[in-house]
């Protein structure tokens, strides 16, 4: 068998177009692996690179209803960013200044994730891994008490946590961070919204009972249940005073840190 590899071996050196095939061969085979390297190298990088601040910090609505409960005895206040679907690309940017805020910041208000999509209606597009589903399920009526507890009364403006914050913004009182959507519904909550939740001794005294329902849908909430919703927020951006040069992910951490600064707006 050694012997003839040798032959072949010394035919292949002899043989100079055979060579030229090789060559040529080995070129070829060089230039089309170069695409597919170079995309997996991309996406690998890119895959490195994104943030998944919001796949790590997810919470549930009984979770987030547990911490409410227990605001006025431990104090530990935290802030909710309430989505639909999974975080995508466009909410990269976002992501990482909610890192930078809580990796920079000194004593940062913690920022949970909770995706408002999962429910029964939607259970075909996530139920691919069931006990997924099942741990991070919430329902039509646990999304519509929290949406009441931010709207309630929405015929008065002054009487809901969102647009009290949103006209003492307008009249300058707050140097709040402004803020251009609003609340068009008791049933639902709008995409990118931030509530931040506090111990009733840290809420404005003037919103301390807004966010308290007298007859909440959910039947493992106590009557008169207080969300204890200190501040929402719609657009989390600030660029005032900063020039227009000042980046996505800047203006974001801008944002969070204009957002968190008080919720107790000064006479």
């Amino acid at each position: 068998m050694k012997k003839v590899y040798d032959r072949i071996w010394e035919w292949i050196k002899s043989t100079a177009w055979f060579q030229v095939v090789i060559l040529v061969g080995i070129v070829v085979a060089v230039v089309l692996c170069i695409s597919p390297i170079t995309s997996g190298i991309t996406a690998a990088v890119s895959e490195a690179n994104r943030s998944k601040y919001f796949e790590n910090n997810r919470i549930t609505y009984s979770e987030m209803i547990s911490k409410i409960e227990n605001l006025d005895a431990s104090g530990d206040e935290f802030a909710v960013y309430f989505q639909t679907a999974l975080p995508g690309t466009s909410e990269s940017e976002l992501q990482k200044a909610i890192e930078r805020y809580s990796s920079e910041t000194e004593d940062p208000v913690k920022i949970y994730y909770l995706q408002t999509d999962v429910t029964e209606a939607n259970k075909a597009t996530y139920n691919s891994d069931e006990n997924w589903y099942n741990y991070f399920k919430i329902t039509t009526e646990q999304i519509q008490d929290i949406s009441r507890a931010a709207n309630n009364n929405n015929t008065n403006p002054n009487q809901n946590v969102y647009n009290w914050w949103k006209n003492q913004s307008e009249k300058g009182g707050s140097n709040e961070v402004t803020q251009t959507n609003s609340f068009n519904s008791d049933d639902t909550i709008p995409n990118g919204t931030l509530m931040w939740f506090r111990p009733s001794e840290l809420i404005d005294p003037a919103i301390a009972t807004f966010s308290t329902l007298a007859t909440p849908s959910d039947p493992e909430l106590d009557e008169n249940f207080n969300f204890h919703i200190a501040k929402i927020y719609l657009t989390i951006n600030y660029t005032e005073g900063e020039g227009s040069d000042v980046d996505s992910i800047t203006q974001y951490e801008l944002g969070l840190t204009k957002f968190f600064e008080t919720s107790i707006v000064s006479e």
